[in-house]
Order: C-alpha cells, then structure tokens, then sequence
C-alpha cells in the first residue's frame, strides 16, 4: 500500500495529494486544499501564479505518514516516477 506524504503547516498536518493538487487535512481528511489556492500557496510556501516557478527544482521530503521516517529528500524532478514507501513499516504487516 502507498501512502501520501506528509507535511505540517502552523501546527496541523496535510497528506500531500499530487494527482489530485490539494492538501488534504489528516484529521478530518475530507477538507481539501487546492495548491493554487491562497492557503494552500501559503502551506507549501509556492509563489503566485504570476511569479516564475519550475516544479522540477522545488526541493522536497517526503515522511512516513505513520512513523514519520524521512523517506526521500531531494528535488521534485529527482522523486518524479518514484515508488516511495517505508520498509520499516512494511516489515511490521
């Protein structure tokens, strides 16, 4: 099974749904934030749609959403077409 990662933004933590472009809150996970959204801009500290971004050199970590092990640090083009999941908590199922 593959989990989303996670990130946490003044005190409250999102899974980070790539396919789908928003930040969806873990506890209730049915509040959904667009990444284009102001919010969620201001979650993932992404400039405006008027200002120069390239997703490929935005660095990123992306966490176990259960254990909270740093699985993969680096840029977005360096994860992209990755299968990211945590052995340890493989190994316990």
């Amino acid at each position: 099974m593959r989990r989303l990662p996670v990130m946490e933004h003044k005190g409250k933590r999102y899974f980070i749904d790539f396919r789908l472009r928003e930040f969806r809150t873990m506890e209730p996970p049915i509040e959904f934030i667009p990444f284009d959204s102001e919010l969620g801009r201001e979650i993932d500290k992404m400039p405006g749609p008027e200002e120069e971004y390239r997703l490929e050199d935005k660095h990123i970590i992306i966490e176990c959403s259960a254990c909270r092990k740093v699985l993969f640090e680096g840029t977005e083009k360096e994860a992209k077409r990755l299968i990211i999941y945590c052995t340890d908590c493989c190994r316990k199922r």
